[in-house]
């Protein structure tokens, strides 16, 4: 009586594993590309609610803020987020300001650091006045369609080209 083996071969199972490898990185690169694309359409929703926030200020105080400048650009973005949320640092004493409920930050900036080591959001510093601003945010793709639509050009200098992509900028009256 002739013994047959069942079960795999050496062969076998190595093409199992090498098809499973390759699979999963397939799967990796997918999944970061994915995360990439959510943290830029984050950034660019977060940078329009935060234009829509400057304009009922506008239409409630008949200005925009001219916010304080700070050690950091985290520091900037936070004398924005205190001024529209709770009235302080905003230039100037509103009248009656009820302010929004919050002001994101960047999906990969960590609140509790004043640095400019991690992402974050811009306002704009030279050439700001009550009558204009300039929001600013470095998305992960240079690639995303949002950039098509974008204000490009100056952010602090008319030349710097710090509004090119893969900067996303939305200005209004903004000199650059």
């Amino acid at each position: 009586m002739k013994k047959t083996s069942s079960g795999f071969t050496i062969v076998e199972l190595l093409i199992v594993i090498v098809v499973i490898g390759i699979l999963a990185a397939i799967t990796i690169v997918a999944y970061n590309g994915i995360q990439v694309r959510a943290r830029d359409t984050t950034r660019v929703a977060d940078l329009k609610g935060v234009q829509k926030a400057l304009e009922l200020f506008y239409a409630d105080q008949g200005r925009f803020p001219t916010t304080p400048g700070g050690a950091t650009w985290d520091d900037h973005w936070g004398n924005l987020q205190s001024c529209l949320t709770a009235g302080t640092n905003c230039g100037f004493t509103p009248a009656n300001y009820r302010g929004v409920s919050k002001v994101p930050n960047d999906p990969q900036d960590n609140p509790a650091a004043s640095s400019d080591a991690d992402p974050t959001y811009y306002t704009g510093w030279e050439g700001r006045t009550n009558d204009n601003y300039v929001l600013r945010a470095r998305l992960e793709s240079s690639t995303d369609p949002a950039l098509t639509t974008d204000a490009d050009g100056g952010w602090r200098t008319p030349t710097d080209g710090e509004c090119n992509d893969p900067w996303y900028c939305i200005k209004y009256n903004w000199p650059y």
